[in-house]
């Protein structure tokens, strides 16, 4: 049984007395107190972007700061209950904004022991803050825009001894690609912050993914650090409904950094979405970065030491990772000590990679580890490789957003067009900080006007459009894939345009080549609209393409397409493109596209100029 609470000099509760004081200075209303309490305020009103109802104390918290506010005071002054978690060390972030305003008096608070929270402070020791970026993985649809987590460094040298703190989606394993999507968009997965330790992540990421990771010291100090610190205390077991476009791991993110230094506004300058590369480049832009740092991925270094072994030293390597040859053929063989080395260390990497992906069983990976580290030691003379050089920053890129603007011909027309593309990046795009041979683009709108028709429509809305270029070699095997689905605009019988829904999936491989990137992909598409005979066609085909790079700034894409209808109406469409693009600055670029393409009996041959900008 609790007892009443001691009244002050004045016969007044503390906790009376520090509410009347919060509730006159309108401390409800104060910016720190939106930051941890994530409000947001709009046309609708005030509401929390947390849905946990154990997050408030109040009955109407998630949409009343004042009543919030009070409930919250009222609580650290209550005496504590034995078996149950008191305020004072459930809500410390608050607690401490509170007495650094002067409204909560410590030595009146009741005494509590936070023994969770002392031993976690003790054992983190937040000393300092590093955004890490992990860039785009292709081939995992979670992860084609990277992601985004602090970690949170203590006074031990090595980062790989500090905590990572991370927001993310609780998924369903059982989920398929679809459902994952659709729940994904919609909101329909819970996200929590966690506190990991560092290695993990750098395991899962590097060596599991495959993902470089970009590593930006933030220039906070100690003290905001363990507001930092303190604030992702509050959230860890609490869940806000998580949405792919903004609601996400990024966009979450900055809360934390905001707590940190509430004189940096970060998460009122997004709109409908919020892609990770913009929010590195928030913080940069608002100087809370000091330096970056990149960290190669287990896959970048393998191609790297690869590199340098020619085509004899890559095949014998092969032969070994795959157990065909014993390492006395390295040994005992007329290479220099240096390619054997070099060698040896490629094996090792590519043996913790498969043992890491769970290719090789325990047993079966430290025996051939340790077979190939013995021999490695006796060259211990022969220095390792220097690591990876970087590739440019992220933030060196293209911002994301991009408007066109293009005059051209098509089948004798003239035309102007305008697009405007979201999000993010396509092949022909200027490459530097971006995964190569990569393409995401989503709602990106084409409006054509044709002055001689004296009409405007609208020619093109790609929905989604996702290309993997994803080259093969002697020791990675990826598949490249692509999908595209949206509404376009082509030609029918008896010289008439129509607008057609279509899904266009494909597969197939990848290849690096003295020219670029040589590729060849197997096709389906499947196309409805009211002008085909049933109101629909399903089709089949392949395309093949290069794309090269003759010039930093010049990139050229020569591509061939053929489609063959198998169910619905007797449709074909064959196409020939050569597109290019100069760089003129970051945010510029020119491009001439020229394409020729024949559906069923009708032939239309195009060309355009277009200017883009990016913002």
């Amino acid at each position: 049984m609790v007892g009443p609470r001691p009244a002050g000099a004045d016969g007044v509760e503390p906790s009376t007395r520090a509410i009347v004081q919060a509730t006159d200075r309108a401390l409800y209303e104060a910016r720190y107190w939106d930051i941890l309490l994530h409000y947001r305020h709009g046309l609708r009103g005030t509401h929390s972007l947390i849905d946990d109802p154990g997050f408030f104390l109040a009955p109407t918290g998630k949409v009343d700061p004042a009543a919030e506010l009070a409930a919250t005071i009222d609580a650290l002054y209550r005496p504590p209950v034995v078996g149950e978690v008191h305020a004072q060390c459930r809500f410390p972030a608050r607690l401490a904004w509170l007495e650094e305003e002067g409204v909560i008096d410590p030595g009146e608070l009741p005494a509590v022991s936070c023994d969770g929270l002392d031993k976690t402070l003790a054992r983190i020791d937040p000393q300092a803050a590093t955004l890490i970026f992990p860039v785009g993985h292709m081939n995992d649809p979670a992860s084609m825009f990277g992601h985004t987590l602090l970690r949170i460094d203590s006074s031990f040298d090595s980062p790989l001894l500090s905590h990572a703190v991370n927001y993310a989606a609780q998924v369903d394993p059982k989920d398929n690609g679809i459902a994952y999507a659709f729940k994904g968009i919609f909101g329909l997965y819970r996200g929590y912050y966690s506190i990991r330790p560092y290695y993990e992540m750098v395991k899962s990421y590097s060596h599991m993914d495959q993902r470089d990771i970009w590593e930006y010291r933030l220039n906070l100090s100690p003290a905001e650090v363990r507001r930092l610190f303190l604030h992702v205390w509050e959230l860890q077991q609490s869940y806000a409904d998580y949405f792919f476009f903004d609601e996400n791991c990024s966009y979450n993110l900055l809360f934390l950094l905001e707590a940190a230094r509430p004189t940096r506004s970060l998460t009122d300058r997004f709109g409908l979405w919020v892609i990770p590369l913009d929010t590195v480049e928030e913080v940069i832009g608002a100087r809370l970065v000091d330096s970056a740092h990149y960290r190669p991925s287990q896959a970048t270094q393998i191609r790297h030491i690869a590199a340098g072994l020619g085509d004899r030293g890559r095949a014998v390597a092969k032969r070994l990772i795959d157990g065909k040859e014993e390492v006395e053929a390295v040994t005992e063989s007329d290479l220099s000590p240096t390619t054997q080395a070099r060698l040896l260390d490629l094996v090792t990497e590519y043996t913790q990679l498969r043992y890491a992906g769970g290719k090789l069983d325990k047993e079966v990976y430290q025996r051939r580890l340790l077979q190939t580290l013995r021999p490695r030691s006796r060259l211990a003379a022969e220095a390792k490789d220097d690591p990876p050089p970087p590739p440019p920053r992220p933030e060196s890129g293209h911002p994301s957003q991009r408007l066109t603007f293009a005059a051209g011909i098509d089948h004798g027309d003239h035309f102007i067009e305008a697009t405007y593309r979201p999000a993010y990046h396509d092949l022909l795009d200027p490459p530097a900080g971006y995964v190569a041979g990569s393409m995401i683009e989503f709602s990106a709108l084409t409006l054509r006007h044709t002055p001689t028709r004296q009409r405007s429509l609208l020619y093109r809305w790609d929905l989604i459009h996702i290309v993997s270029l994803s080259p093969r070699d002697t020791f990675f095997r990826p598949v490249s894939w692509k999908i595209r689905t949206g509404f376009a605009r082509r030609p029918f019988a008896g010289d008439r345009e129509g607008l057609l829904y279509q899904l266009n999936p494909g597969g197939g491989f990848t290849w690096h080549t003295p020219v670029g990137l040589t590729y060849l992909l197997g096709e389906s598409a499947a196309q409805i609209s009211r002008r085909f005979d049933g109101g629909y066609t399903l089709g089949a085909g392949l395309s093949a393409g290069l794309l090269a790079q003759p010039h930093r700034r010049w990139r050229v894409q020569l591509e061939a397409r053929g489609i063959v209808s198998v169910a619905g109406d007797a449709t074909r469409e064959i196409s020939v493109a050569l597109r290019q693009s100069i760089q003129l600055s970051r945010r510029r670029a020119v491009r001439l596209d020229l394409q020729r393409t024949v559906w069923e009996s009708t032939a239309h041959t195009e060309g355009k100029l277009a200017w883009s900008y990016y913002f």
